[in-house]
């Protein structure tokens, strides 16, 4: 999988993914509200950090029998 900047897009809302930030890489989710603003959650005490790429989650390993 690749990096995605925010600049040439976003994930649809609500969706698990990684996130490339100013402190590291995290996961979260994006909200968009009624003004189409985004936000990102869950990010607590990350909030002020700034926010420059994602990607989608990897797929689950599968399980050996």
């Amino acid at each position: 999988m690749r990096w995605i900047s925010v600049k040439d897009g976003l994930p649809d809302d609500e969706r698990d993914v990684l996130i490339y930030t100013s402190i590291g890489v995290r996961i979260a989710w994006l909200k968009m509200d009624d003004r189409n603003n985004d936000r990102w959650r869950p990010l607590g005490e990350f909030d002020h950090c700034i926010i420059t790429h994602w990607q989608p989650l990897p797929e689950p390993p599968e399980e050996q029998p």
